[in-house]
């Protein structure tokens, strides 16, 4: 609601069902976006997989030095 960041109860409830479709799609890449993926990095199913952290896209369309960031993280996505 209001476009807030989640609170911990419900990152926790959800995440395994993110880990879950990540395990049965299988992607070789995997993009973060926003500040909420800095706290799921370093899950244990994502390990063995190559990992990309953006800002998210509404920063990137808000403020220049996060629009340059985003843009370098999509160019290295390309290269993926």
């Amino acid at each position: 609601p209001g476009n807030r960041m989640p609170n911990k109860d419900e990152v926790s409830a959800c995440l395994p069902y993110l880990l879950e479709q990540i395990v049965l799609v299988n992607p070789k890449v995997v993009v973060l976006m926003g500040n909420l993926s800095q706290s799921i990095k370093n899950e244990p199913l994502l390990q063995d997989r190559k990992i990309i952290i953006t800002p998210h896209p509404a920063a990137a369309m808000r403020f220049p030095k996060q629009k340059k960031l985003f843009e370098q993280k999509i160019k290295q996505l390309r290269k993926s």
